[in-house]
């Protein structure tokens, strides 16, 4: 299937991309709080759960609050994945994956909201068009909000956990690949014994 081919065309770039990242110390924040540049960048972008492990994991919810689509996998008991809407198992490569996109997901740079706290202008309204959830191993949770895409270039506005609404909030501008990547196994669950694409 041509969408899946292009994924995993994604996918293979995002990888690569993340290679680069994982050798590069982090960044930081490329804007600080008042919106004054700090130093030059030694690495184009960074992860924005840099502890998150794919073990800590226990389940990852992907959702459309436009369209109400949603796909949902969790951890058996042996540690495969699942999951319990669907009637046929999934491929536990493609699962795990999903998993390793969310605890490798990048970010160029944050940069404080507006003083009015307007959210519209960056797709919220109020919510994102797509929801990345987690929920670990020790019962806390993350969620990534992803709203517009940049018109400056290819990433997303996103909200990360409370960066949206603490005592100094900021938003995320995200890469766009890994995000498609998983819109698209939310769109089409990752069965075993489906047919692929090669890239």
């Amino acid at each position: 299937m041509n969408n899946r081919r292009s994924t995993f065309i994604l996918f293979a770039i995002f990888v690569f991309l993340t290679g680069i990242v994982l050798l590069q110390p982090d960044v930081g924040k490329i804007f600080t709080r008042n919106n004054t540049p700090t130093a030059e960048p030694t690495s184009p972008f960074t992860r924005v759960y840099p502890d998150l492990a794919v073990l800590e994991i226990r389940a990852i919810q992907l959702q459309s609050p436009i369209t109400s689509e949603s796909f949902t996998m969790g951890r058996a008991a042996d540690g495969s994945w699942i999951a319990p809407d669907l009637d046929a198992p999934l491929d536990q490569e493609q699962a795990s994956n999903i998993a390793r996109t969310i605890v490798l997901l990048p970010y160029t740079y944050t940069t404080p909201l507006p003083e009015d706290g307007n959210l519209e202008q960056f797709g919220f309204r109020p919510y994102g068009a797509f929801l990345i959830l987690v929920s670990l191993n020790d019962g806390s949770e993350h969620t990534v909000a992803i709203g517009d895409p940049l018109q400056a270039g290819p990433e997303f506005y996103a909200c990360v956990d409370d960066s949206c609404a603490d005592d100094t909030p900021e938003i995320y501008i995200v890469q766009r690949g890994p995000v498609d990547y998983l819109v698209d196994f939310m769109q089409t669950p990752p069965l075993a014994g489906e047919a692929t694409a090669a890239p």
